[in-house]
C-alpha cells in the first residue's frame, strides 16, 4: 500500500512501501527520486531490505539510487548493509533521474 508523502516542493507524492516486481522498482524509485523527502532514504533502505528477503533482483538498483540520494555512511557499507552496486545500476538510476527532470520540466 501506498505511503502519502509531501515532497520539498510541498507537493502530495506517493511513496511505495513495498512492491512485489522487478518492473515497477525502477519507474517507482524514479519517481520517489523525482520528489525526496526526509523519508526517502528510509523506504530506500526498507525496499532493499525486503528485497533482498524476497529476491525481487532489484536491491542493486535501490542502492544505486540511495546512494545517488546521499553519500552513504562508511560503517554501513562495511557492515554490508548495502547489496553490491553495479556501474551497470549507477548508470540506469543517473538515466532515469535525468528523464525524470526532463518530464519536470516539460
Amino acid at each position: 500500500m501506498p505511503r502519502t508523502a509531501r515532497s520539498t516542493r510541498g507537493e502530495r507524492t506517493h511513496v511505495p512501501r513495498s512492491h512485489s516486481s522487478l518492473l515497477t522498482s525502477p519507474p517507482l524509485i524514479t519517481a520517489v527520486l523525482a520528489y525526496p523527502n526526509d523519508q526517502t532514504a528510509v523506504l530506500l533502505r526498507e525496499y532493499i531490505e525486503r528485497d533482498l528477503k524476497q529476491q525481487w533482483g532489484a536491491a542493486g538498483f535501490a542502492a544505486a539510487a540511495l546512494l545517488r540520494l546521499a553519500p552513504t555512511n562508511p560503517q554501513e557499507v562495511r557492515a554490508g548493509a548495502l547489496p553490491p552496486v553495479s556501474s551497470e545500476d549507477l548508470e540506469l538510476v543517473d538515466k532515469l533521474v535525468l528523464f525524470g527532470r526532463l518530464l519536470q520540466s516539460a
